[in-house]
């Protein structure tokens, strides 16, 4: 009797020793697996956040989360600006192609997708076939489990990330918590990127209003100035100029460095062959303003191109800076007329008296051998139109 129990005990502790063992075993391959999808996650984030634009994110992000936990499918969503809809941007695995062609577009609320985007928290789907919310897709008829992750910045929700598979009840609490911190992970680097773009295109779109801003400055400023705006070195004379030859047409309509030969240059109007020519466009902020034009008895040395062009955009830079300097005077000059007018109109005191100082110091400001003022309202102008009479000036009409 002794001998059996002592037998049967034995029994048992081997049992209880094995089931120990085995639950260790299921322990540390559940640990194992938890710890590679931790660093598949980590290695998505990292290799995720390399793209250099939101398209190339989104298709990287899915294809890695795809190929890493080999799921059936997996598609990246994005809430639309008017937060009316969860619009596909990318997705990877089966019938991926098929569906980016087609469009997805799920209204906030509607679906799987649309409950995530909505509320902020990840929905699972065991059984695809026990679940009321889940609608089936024809491209995606092997579809047993699902998990949809909302792609969370602060308490914004900006996409949902979706992982299918074709096994039911795949999800389980760990794993949602290792795709639900890589969906974390990447809706930063997604807002990230998002940034980083907006900046850009803000930067494009000032470049853009610079330059003209920039070409109608220049525009303007040579319209208005009476001064020379070409000159000739001619050793030892300089120059004015009014034309251009054709190396310097081109370097200011194409707005590159034009270099002709020897043999292809004709001198302006004379029909003699000369040296070869070297012509730099002047630029600023992208915009060309002028153009450096060098002719050489041979061919242009190499250096010569960098040194030219580098003298051009230095020159580019002072001229800027001399006109906005003559514009200033120019606008302190106008402020300080504009002062002198206002203090003597201030000092008449009479309608009469007020009416002759203005028109007086008007005229001598802006050189106008005529200014006429006439006191009415329309009607009455209008009506004295006819009558001939002399203005405040003594002028005849």
């Amino acid at each position: 009797m002794l001998a059996r129990a002592f037998n049967t005990m034995t029994d048992r502790l081997q049992e209880t020793l094995s089931s120990l063992e085995q639950q260790v075993a299921r322990r540390t391959a559940e640990l194992e697996r938890r710890t590679e999808q931790l660093q598949a996650a980590a290695e998505i984030t990292r290799d995720a956040a390399t793209a250099r634009n939101l398209n190339e994110l989104l298709d990287r992000g899915v294809e890695l989360v795809q190929a890493r936990f080999g799921f059936y499918h997996v598609a990246a969503f994005l809430v639309s600006e008017d937060r009316q809809s969860v619009n596909l941007m990318s997705a990877a695995g089966a019938s991926a192609e098929q569906l980016l062609a087609r469009g997805v577009y799920i209204r906030m609320g509607v679906g799987v997708v649309g409950h995530v985007a909505e509320t902020g928290r990840p929905y699972i789907v065991g059984d695809t076939a026990a679940d009321d919310r889940y609608i089936p897709h024809a491209f995606l008829p092997d579809t047993r489990s699902e998990a949809a992750l909302p792609l969370r910045v602060g308490e914004e929700v900006i996409g949902v990330l979706v992982v299918q598979s074709d096994r039911p009840h795949v999800f389980g609490a760990g794993s949602v918590l290792v795709l639900q911190t890589m969906s974390d992970q990447l809706a930063v680097v997604i807002q990230n990127v998002r940034l980083v773009q907006d900046m850009e295109q803000a930067l494009r779109e000032l470049e853009v209003t610079s330059g003209r801003y920039t070409q109608e400055s220049w525009q303007e400023f040579l319209l208005r100035s009476s001064r020379p705006t070409g000159y000739r070195y001619r050793r030892p004379r300089l120059e004015v100029i009014t034309k251009q030859h054709e190396e310097a047409l081109e370097a200011l309509a194409s707005g590159r460095t034009v270099i002709t030969s020897a043999e292809t240059v004709v001198e302006l109007g004379k029909g003699e062959a000369r040296g070869s020519a070297l012509a730099v466009p002047i630029k600023l902020r992208d915009q060309v303003i002028g153009v450096l034009d060098i002719h050489f008895e041979g061919d242009a040395p190499p250096e010569a191109v960098s040194l030219v062009e580098e003298a051009a955009s230095r020159m580019a830079l002072a001229l800027e800076s001399a006109r906005l300097f003559e514009e200033a005077q120019a606008r302190a000059a106008r402020e300080q007329t504009i002062r002198r007018i206002t203090e003597q109109i201030r000092r008449a005191v009479e309608v009469e008296s007020i009416l002759q100082t203005t028109i007086t110091s008007l005229g001598e400001a802006v050189g106008a051998p005529r200014i006429y003022v006439r006191l009415g309202t329309e009607e009455e102008l209008l009506t004295r139109s006819d009558e001939g009479e002399e203005n405040a000036t003594g002028d005849p009409r």
